[in-house]
């Protein structure tokens, strides 16, 4: 059987924390515990080989299967990644590429937003990507965010460009605000997304997880100790949808479908 020492200390981590969402008309808050993996592309392997509950495009308790994630193939993977931020800021990250995402738990994999951490070659955080998807419709949109050289935290708005429609509770006229700090600095993730109209704050989302180095007791057992975690994501959508809908939020309907009332 294959040993977990390495040479080198991983860049990967296991993370525990929570996501809240505030927002403001009806006013609504909801929190969740989470467990996600923050993965280095390089160290997919290295990572699924401490546990056996654990595969790469393979079914098992937990499984990454690539191609549920933006650019994901292989040894391209982190490439597509670079090349989209290169793309969308104007220069390329040449370091490595961390995703924070939820895996399939029991073959089941969702995440609302999957976050693509970019690093220099001096292991200093280039960008963030963000991979945004919405609900139902199983539609994305990525945003790149240049992180800030010589600032802790990042922050930086977007102008949506009515170009997803993210959730049937929000319309498409809205700006986001990223605000992000380099998970090399600290041992605690923190990206926090304020979504406005104009000056108006509808929503405001923060995750924040305490980071944790991998070893074969927590890849063994944070499965257990959050079971069907995607399956949980996926009710607490629905479920705090419901509650918005009787609270009186607007709907707005998808743009392929009727008018929003």
């Amino acid at each position: 059987m294959a040993t977990c020492e390495f040479e080198d200390p991983l860049n990967s981590r296991l993370c525990i924390g929570t996501v809240t969402h505030s927002r403001y008309d009806p006013e609504h808050n909801l929190s969740q515990r989470l467990f996600m993996p923050y993965i280095d592309l390089n160290e997919v392997g290295s990572m699924v080989q401490m546990s056996p509950f654990w595969s790469v495009n393979g079914r098992n308790l937990i499984s990454i299967f690539e191609d549920d994630y933006m650019g994901g193939y292989g040894e391209g993977w982190a490439a597509s990644i670079q090349e989209f931020v290169e793309a969308s800021v104007g220069d390329r990250p040449d370091g490595h590429v961390a995703i924070l995402a939820h895996p399939r738990h029991f073959g089941y994999v969702f995440n609302p937003v999957s976050f693509y951490f970019c690093f220099d070659s001096s292991n200093t955080l280039h960008s963030m990507v963000a991979d945004v998807t919405n609900t139902p419709w199983g539609e994305r949109r990525a945003y790149a965010i240049r992180a800030v050289a010589g600032n802790r935290v990042t922050t930086e708005t977007i102008e949506s460009g009515k170009q997803l429609h993210v959730s049937p509770f929000i319309g498409m006229d809205m700006a986001y605000t990223f605000s992000f700090a380099d998970p090399g600095d600290t041992d605690t993730i923190d990206i926090s997304i304020c979504v406005s109209r104009e000056e108006e704050r509808i929503l405001d989302t923060r995750l924040v997880m305490k980071t944790y180095v991998p070893n074969k007791f927590l890849m063994n057992t944070l499965p257990v100790r959050f079971p069907f975690m995607t399956h949980r994501v996926t009710a607490g959508i629905y479920w705090n949808a419901l509650l918005l809908k009787l609270k009186g939020a607007q709907f707005f309907a998808h743009p392929g479908t009727k008018r929003s009332k």
